[in-house]
């Protein structure tokens, strides 16, 4: 993921400015998803009818490529749909479920799935060109300063704290056996990418040309 990114973030940075009238300050970094689940799963199999919430349209395609049944719902809303029996697992970042108490109605973390995600934080061009230049210096610094502390937590500190807090809470940690991820990774280069192509435009349009030229 990291390695994309140091391949199209000047690319991007001028996309979304341009697109936005915004100057682009830094991309903050969001840590990998886990399973929190019901049930082990450990093995390709274990996914058929896996009813699971997923958080975008790449995932229900990875998930239906699985054989389970992805649905999205609010966020507040997962505790109650697990309590119920609506849904098996739901995917999330480890700090993000036990903030929640997820580990309250899952037995199960599973992962980290490796993918890192990211937002940009930005400023409106017409503000940040009237700062002084001094200004636009420090918060230039401030910013680059900002992104490393969130790459680092990110990759690193994050993560392992998410599964300490639900593991210290009773839940038992699972990594993604080698099978899953095999399966995960054909499931994304036969079903997720052709769907994100057909979703964008094709493979004529501009972003699809840039994703064979600087990224497959």
């Amino acid at each position: 993921s990291l390695k994309v990114l140091n391949t199209v973030r000047v690319e991007l940075r001028r996309i979304v400015a341009e697109r936005t009238g915004g100057v682009i300050l830094l991309e903050n970094y969001y840590t990998e998803n886990m399973f929190f689940s019901v049930k082990p799963l450990t093995k390709p199999e274990d996914f058929r009818s896996l009813r699971v919430r997923v958080t975008g349209t790449a995932w229900a395609d990875l998930m239906r490529a699985m054989g389970a049944e992805p649905f999205t719902s609010n966020f507040s809303d997962v505790p109650t749909a697990f309590e119920r029996g609506i849904m098996d697992a739901a995917i999330n970042c480890g700090t993000c479920g036990g903030s929640q108490s997820w580990y309250q109605v899952t037995d199960y973390l599973i992962g980290p799935v490796p993918s890192i995600a990211f937002t940009w934080l930005s400023m409106n061009r017409v503000v940040w060109n009237a700062l002084p230049a001094k200004i636009q210096e420090v918060v230039r610094e401030e910013a680059t300063r900002h992104q490393q502390i969130s790459l680092r937590l990110a990759t690193n500190d994050r993560l392992k704290q998410g599964i300490q807090q639900n593991v210290n809470n009773g839940m038992k940690h699972l990594g993604l056996s080698p099978e899953i991820q095999a399966a995960f990774r054909k499931a994304a280069i036969d079903t997720v990418l052709p769907a994100w192509v057909k979703r964008v435009g094709g493979p004529s349009t501009p972003v699809v040309r840039f994703f064979n030229e600087q990224v497959a």
